[in-house]
């Protein structure tokens, strides 16, 4: 079975209690914001179609599915879909506000657009899909994602920070970055090779586990990065493509923290060195 409602009049204030093979619809279209203010449990599907938005503040304790088929659905705490997974497809868009702060583990199959801006938020549920990430500008955001299956496209605004671990934080996709990503392995990681295809302007922070471990770009990485890789402690690896000018940091500045070192063995072509 399933409950349809256009906006805040048709429910009331009234718990909603999803059944495990029943939809609550939220069908919001036109230019205005839903506010559901009421409290939603259940193990049934939480379905945001047409192309409104709806905005959930407060934490429900509900453990079902949650479908944003289009517009927007706007969270103002991490805890408002309850524990369920979440379903993205193309043409919705969920978004993290800023004040959704703490940890978020709802897992995401995102088709469609995830949008963070919480100030301060970790991230720790398994992504999959190939829809696109954007971290606002304002946001700072700790990836401790399983997006090993994730192949879609992150960006990282001007003033948007994130932290990560390991590859598998990211998936496989391609990388703006505009703000600040802090890359910080963990003891015993070893070496790093950046696989994702990395342009922007901004600032890539690299702190490996052990000042010996190196720190490299693959080829497939791209050669349209304009800002910084920031090695705090670590190696940097050249690659053949910085031989000729076509490697990742062709137009980029490479820095050497206190613990950071790159090994300059024949000619290479970088942006800048400080």
């Amino acid at each position: 079975s399933s409950l349809t409602a256009h906006e805040a009049s048709n429910v009331g204030a009234t718990q909603i209690n999803i059944g495990a093979n029943g939809q609550f619809i939220m069908d919001a279209a036109g230019a205005g914001t839903w506010t559901l203010t009421n409290n939603v449990t259940g193990a049934g599907q939480l379905v945001k179609q047409n192309t409104g938005t709806v905005l959930i503040n407060q934490a429900n304790t509900r453990t079902g599915l949650t479908a944003v088929n289009g517009g927007t659905l706007q969270l103002g705490d991490t805890g408002a879909l309850g524990t369920g997974g979440v379903s993205v497809a193309a043409g919705g868009t969920l978004e993290l506000l800023a004040g959704a702060s703490g940890t978020f583990n709802n897992s995401i199959a995102n088709n469609g657009l995830v949008k963070l801006g919480s100030t301060s938020l970790t991230w720790g549920s398994t992504l999959t899909g190939s829809g696109a990430t954007t971290l606002l500008a304002g946001s700072t955001v700790t990836l401790n994602t399983d997006a090993s299956a994730y192949t879609g496209a992150w960006t990282i605004e001007s003033g948007a920070v994130a932290h990560m671990k390991k590859a598998d934080n990211i998936g496989s996709g391609s990388v703006a970055l505009n703000g600040t990503l802090n890359l910080a392995t963990d003891t015993g990681a070893g070496n790093y090779t950046w696989g994702n295809v990395l342009t922007g302007a901004g600032d890539l922070n690299v702190t490996l586990s052990n000042k010996n471990d190196s720190f490299s770009f693959a080829s497939t990485s791209g050669n349209a990065f304009t800002g910084r890789l920031v090695v705090n402690q670590g190696k940097y690896l050249f690659s053949t493509a910085d031989k000729t000018g076509s490697g990742t940091l062709s137009g980029g500045t490479l820095v050497l923290g206190a613990n950071g070192s790159a090994r300059l063995d024949d000619n290479y072509a970088i942006g800048a060195l400080t």
